[in-house]
């Protein structure tokens, strides 16, 4: 878990270079790293029954609007 906290935190730190970060960065991936951990995907997939594809759909929308600024007309 610890590299996948580092896989995450790559990525906000990325998001904040290109200055689309909309959370400080320890928060953005403290909720990209828990969006993404084990637990949530079983408690989803296994538990509840969420198709593979509805998981990864609802996770990256909820990632980018969580975490990202709107886009700039």
């Amino acid at each position: 878990m610890a590299d996948m906290r580092e896989g995450c935190a790559a990525a906000v730190e990325a998001l904040d270079r290109d200055g689309a970060l909309c959370l400080g960065k320890d928060s953005a991936t403290d909720l990209l790293w828990t969006l993404l951990s084990i637990p949530t995907w079983e408690h989803l997939t296994q538990l509840c029954g969420w198709p593979q594809e509805r998981y990864i759909e609802t996770i990256k929308g909820l990632a980018r609007s969580e975490l990202t600024l709107p886009p700039r007309a």
